[in-house]
């Protein structure tokens, strides 16, 4: 067994603890925490007593109360910091404050002890006595952390902890209860081991923080997504309501405002009552499909648009004919859906009511390349210049193909009548 002076044994171990904490501080340097800093410096503290209480720095402290006074509050500090560390990663606040009145409270009794001749030795281990609870301290918070998210790091850190809390206090006990010097011997010989398996413990301890606070940072990470996730559904969520809103005020309002006003002017008739009634419940069908969950499935809203016209249409002698091919098409945007809908509605009726057509055809294809193609096609009187025609219907459907950006055409039917088309784009589909 090879044997080293204590002194010895102990300068090799502060460099241990010091390296270690300077590892911790490079592996989670992009974690940017004031943890991880409080870490290293309490690392980089207790490397620093550990080199002083050996007499490598400034000379034994037996004869020297005011160096053992100062390195004491040193170790101190460094305990504290740790469990300031803890609680920063629990998500506590940091309770400097508390801490910082006990610390200024203990340098003064332990300043009045030494000024009434306590031996530095004993001041030594009753300062390693304070380390020990502060350590403990540091194990409930660790297991508090472990039980409250499931978090085994957390749990295993105060495992491990713990045992090394209870072995300094109760060697600080033993020492204080013996009589013997808690302080460096330099005549005494210790195996070159026990440095070991100091720089082994700091390792252990280094190693344990480094997974704590990668768990802790990845699920507040997770935490964090999920909130941004929440926030934007709710944003979307609010923004599509207002949108709703908004279209019910533009669409279904601004038709009953009319027709309130037409109606006590005396300007409306009972068949254009009926008409726009009709419109009214056409519109309100739409928004409703949105809401119900069908808004971003042309295929399905479309669906729900052919049985409520089949139904319109039983007994007037128009045949309503659908070839939707849309299996593959993207989902696209409710507002986008909404306004082909509405073009689609409205092609429907100016070609009941102008065109007097007896057959319909809708027409819905989506090819990779070109996008999606919406058209209805009747075989009615047709529409001649498509360059001279204007009118509420026209200006209707060319503003919904805009706002759902898409491109509208009104032309000549190949075999007569009416046909108009919406393309979307596949990069808006």
């Amino acid at each position: 067994m090879t044997l080293i002076p204590e002194p010895q044994s102990l300068v090799i171990s502060s460099l241990f603890m010091a390296a270690f904490a300077v590892l911790a501080l490079a592996t989670l340097w992009q974690v940017r925490d004031t943890a991880v800093y409080l870490w290293t410096a309490s690392g980089l503290v207790g490397a620093l007593y550990s080199a002083v209480s050996a007499g490598a720095l400034a000379g034994p402290m037996e004869t020297q109360p005011v160096l053992a006074l100062l390195a004491g509050m040193l170790v101190l500090s460094s305990a504290s910091a740790k469990v300031v560390v803890i609680r920063l990663l629990s998500g506590l606040d940091s309770g400097w404050r508390p801490l910082g009145a006990l610390m200024l409270g203990t340098f003064i009794v332990s300043a009045v002890m030494l000024s009434l001749g306590v031996s530095v030795a004993l001041y030594v281990t009753l300062v390693s006595i304070g380390v020990g609870v502060l350590a403990g301290v540091f194990v409930w918070y660790a297991y508090r952390l472990g039980r409250d998210h499931g978090m085994s790091n957390a749990k295993w850190f105060a495992a491990v902890l713990g045992l090394q809390a209870i072995t300094l206090v109760a060697t600080s006990v033993l020492v204080m209860l013996s009589g013997e010097s808690a302080l460096a011997n330099p005549g005494e010989q210790v195996p070159l081991a026990t440095a070991v398996v100091f720089g082994v413990l700091a390792a252990i301890n280094n190693a344990l923080f480094i997974a704590l606070v990668l768990d802790v940072y990845v699920r507040r990470l997770d935490a964090a997504r999920a909130d941004a996730m929440r926030i934007e559904s709710e944003r979307a969520r609010l923004a599509e309501r207002e949108r709703l809103l908004a279209d019910m005020h533009d669409g279904l309002g601004s038709q009953l405002a009319s027709a309130k006003i037409r109606f006590e002017r005396g300007a409306l008739s009972t068949v254009q009552a009926g008409e726009l009634l009709q419109e009214c419940v056409n519109d309100l069908h739409l928004l409703v499909d949105t809401l119900r969950g069908s808004g971003d499935d042309l295929r399905a809203a479309l669906s729900d648009l052919r049985y409520r016209l089949d139904r319109r249409l039983e007994g007037v002698g128009t045949r309503l004919l659908w070839s939707v091919q849309l299996d593959e098409a993207p989902t696209i945007p409710s507002a986008v859906v909404l306004n082909l809908l509405r073009g689609v509605q409205e092609a429907i009726t100016n070609a009941l009511k102008h065109a007097h057509a007896r057959e319909i055809r809708v027409e819905a294809v989506y090819g990779s390349d070109a996008g999606i193609d919406l058209a209805v096609q009747d075989d009615g009187r047709g529409i001649g210049d498509p360059s001279a025609l204007s009118g509420r219907g026209i200006s209707s459907m060319r503003r919904r193909a805009f706002e759902a950006g898409a491109t509208f055409a009104i032309e000549p039917g190949p075999e007569g009548g009416t046909r108009v088309s919406f393309r979307l784009p596949t990069r808006v589909a």
